[in-house]
């Protein structure tokens, strides 16, 4: 599976699952030989978005929805001030997938804003 394209299918808007799971149902109703390949691919694809989700998905103790090991270190580059710029050049993802984890901190952690972000992960011991 080309790696490249994995991440960039991962980050998209959501609905891009429903778009895939009709084209997963259409592609395993025909049985050319090209189209195999592109069905095992999605199906690739699906099986990472979920663990990605299950992961996603565990609580923390206080209740809210726990930070991803890739979360976690975005914020621990934000601690040292780093920007979006560096933070992508550093753990080697775009800028709008940097931009598209902080949103999801920030939702997490129920923060507005970098600072906000910083604060509230160190009061809860996330980082230091």
């Amino acid at each position: 599976m080309p790696t490249q394209a994995v991440r960039i299918v991962l980050d998209e808007d959501p609905l891009i699952w429903d778009m895939l799971s009709s084209l997963s149902q259409h592609l395993s109703r025909q049985k050319q030989k090209h189209t195999v390949v592109l069905l095992e691919y999605i199906q690739q694809l699906q099986k990472l978005n979920q663990a990605e989700n299950s992961a996603d998905a565990l609580l923390d103790s206080s209740g809210l929805e726990a930070l991803s090991k890739r979360e976690i270190q975005i914020l621990e580059k934000l601690s040292r001030g780093c920007t979006d710029a560096e933070i992508s050049e550093s753990i080697f993802l775009s800028i709008n997938t940097v931009k598209w984890h902080l949103r999801k901190i920030y939702n997490k952690l129920q923060v507005r804003s970098r600072m906000e972000a910083v604060n509230e992960a160190k009061k809860q011991g996330l980082i230091e």
